[in-house]
């Protein structure tokens, strides 16, 4: 991957972030999944009386089931922008692309599942391992060296014959590196920026519940933020790893916010 396409895909991300669908999509994926975690995490401890764990994992379970309530609306989001931003509407039917989208969540839900499974069996075979900081760095390094494998997934859901992770995986072959710094330059602002804003809903007393609940879904929306950028840089990054010419942004569009 050329440094000028890499300079294209920053330029073209932040130039997005702001338009209409890319607020649907902040909304889909940042919001929703917010608001039903917060249902079923609050619901299940008042229900079952979870504490510290089990809690964590009721949210977590809640932000799975948000983001397949939401996948449906977020498809049809992002590929309008792509079609209006870079004028390259989805070769696949929505239904086709919320279809795949859906395995791609399977995919990424699989990924975290295997190093769950992971985690657990270094922890038994070497107890306190992983709390060795060295262990836990190679840990992290291999973690993001796969998951970076994965990037290309939703680009794939609209122009792609099948979402077969080898075709990401082969993509990403020799250009990681530049892929990984891309996904962090656009991505680490909104995920900063979220982390302030939930910082500030933990702090609220257990009485201010209904503001804690508003900063939580304002932090959703700004960490969503970062989808429709991501998506635009990677839909360039795709056409021209392909060894097509890259979209350019349609400027004669202008922003509809």
């Amino acid at each position: 991957m050329p440094p000028a396409l890499l300079a294209l895909m920053i330029q073209s991300a932040f130039r997005v972030t702001f338009e209409r669908e890319s607020l649907r999509l902040a909304f889909c994926l940042g919001v929703v999944p917010s608001i039903v975690s917060l249902i079923v995490a609050h619901g299940a401890i008042a229900l079952f009386d979870l504490e510290g764990e089990s809690g964590l994992v009721a949210a977590v379970l809640g932000t799975m089931v948000g983001l397949a309530l939401a996948i449906p609306f977020a498809v049809k989001a992002g590929g309008d922008l792509l079609a209006r931003v870079l004028d390259r509407p989805p070769v696949v039917s929505p239904a086709v692309a919320t279809r795949r989208a859906f395995l791609v969540l399977g995919q990424i839900i699989a990924l975290l599942a295997a190093l769950g499974v992971l985690l657990g069996v270094a922890e038994g075979l070497f107890p306190g391992a992983l709390v060795n900081p060295v262990v836990m760095l190679v840990a992290a390094g291999g973690f993001l060296y796969l998951a970076t494998g994965f990037v290309f997934g939703p680009v794939l859901a609209f122009f792609g014959e099948t979402v077969d992770p080898r075709r990401s995986f082969a993509l990403v072959k020799g250009s990681r590196a530049k892929l990984f710094a891309f996904l962090m330059v656009v991505g680490l602002p909104f995920v900063m920026a979220s982390n302030f804003i939930s910082s500030i809903a933990l702090a609220q007393p257990d009485s201010a519940l209904v503001l804690a609940v508003i900063v939580a879904l304002v932090a959703g929306f700004v960490g969503g933020l970062s989808y429709a950028p991501h998506l635009v840089g990677l839909t360039q990054a795709y056409f021209a790893l392909n060894g097509a010419p890259p979209p350019t942004l349609n400027t004669a569009a202008g922003p509809r916010t």
